[in-house]
């Protein structure tokens, strides 16, 4: 993974923001042929995985292309996903503006 590392910019490091869909094609681009794709999947699944990460898209933060331009936000069903990563049954669903739950 330290070639995943070297190839991207120290703030996508640190600062746990949601990466834009498709993310490791631009990582790829500005890599070349130094990062194996499976070596660069297998990054991107821990990335992911990790509670900071998907709490991040559970709130709603701006996802970011590999440059740091914001990229738009998750959707309202990738938030749902990432509240049931992190709190399984117990997570309640956003509902979007406007929406009426069915009656039980």
């Amino acid at each position: 993974m330290a070639a995943v590392e070297r190839c991207l910019p120290r703030g996508f490091l640190f600062a746990t923001r949601p990466a834009c869909d498709g993310i490791h094609r631009q990582i790829l681009e500005v890599a070349g042929d130094e990062i194996d794709p499976a070596e660069l999947s297998a990054f991107m699944k821990y990335w992911t995985s990790r509670h900071s990460y998907r709490d991040a898209v559970w709130r709603g933060e701006a996802r970011r292309n590999l440059d740091g331009t914001i990229a738009g936000a998750p959707t309202i069903d990738q938030r749902n996903q990432a509240g049931r990563q992190l709190w399984g049954s117990r997570y309640r669903p956003i509902v979007e503006p406007g929406e009426v739950k069915a009656a039980a």
